[in-house]
């Protein structure tokens, strides 16, 4: 209905800072994103994208090591360069492909922000595959030292 239409419309523009035209261009690409429910897919992708706010004067602060509280911890402008560069991003399983990445990445010290643009769109092997490279090209062995 045209109410929801614009409620994703309004979300998508108002999170990610989009002009006009930057919102047309997202919707020319890749449409599927009028399809996502906003409390049920946007919202909880934009708390995993975005650097999670402090938690309150004297609050626990701590980062605990549950899937729950992954982050890619991106500020708003890097997000929407992302969200700009592949839509499609918005629409991928937060629990079955992008936290379980972002994980891969922080177990390899390897900071989402730093990673391809494009790198949540790769397979499963083409991803675990550049994982592999990044860390045995970058490693330092005991015997380095």
């Amino acid at each position: 209905d045209t109410a929801d239409l614009r409620e994703k419309l309004v979300f998508l523009s108002s999170r990610l800072d989009l002009t006009e035209d930057e919102l047309r261009g997202m919707i020319v690409s890749f449409p599927q994103v009028l399809g996502l429910s906003v409390e049920n897919n946007l919202v909880p992708k934009m708390n995993f994208f975005l650097d999670p706010a402090p938690r309150g004067l004297g609050g626990d602060t701590s980062i605990s090591s549950s899937d729950d509280c992954v982050h890619c911890r991106l500020k708003k402008n890097q997000l929407k360069e992302l969200v700009l560069y592949q839509p499609a991003l918005l629409a991928y399983s937060l629990d079955k492909r992008l936290k379980p990445r972002v994980r891969q990445l922080e177990n390899a010290n390897i900071s989402f922000c730093y990673a391809p643009k494009n790198l949540m769109s790769f397979t499963d092997n083409k991803f675990a595959a550049w994982i592999e490279n990044q860390t045995s090209t970058w490693s330092i062995s005991e015997s380095d030292r």
